[in-house]
């Protein structure tokens, strides 16, 4: 199965991973303070933003390859 979505969405949200990483470092004075780990609440909010970044018509052109969406007329 060719879900290239799949892989599209976790390349947006490793993005945003490191991004976050990069800002809780800046944001402190020493690479022993920063807290690396994400909590549940944060990863989930991550991946919506993600989501979220990625265009309607991405997402439709991946599902329609896969043959997961209602046809439409």
């Amino acid at each position: 199965m060719r879900a290239g979505i799949i892989s599209s969405f976790k390349a947006q949200y490793r993005r945003k991973y490191a991004a976050e990483l990069g800002d809780r470092f800046n944001s402190q004075t020493g690479i022993m303070e920063v807290n690396w780990k994400l909590n549940v609440l944060e990863a989930i909010q991550l991946a919506i933003k993600a989501w979220d970044e990625k265009p309607a018509q991405t997402i439709f052109h991946h599902w329609r390859k896969v043959n997961i969406h209602p046809r439409i007329q």
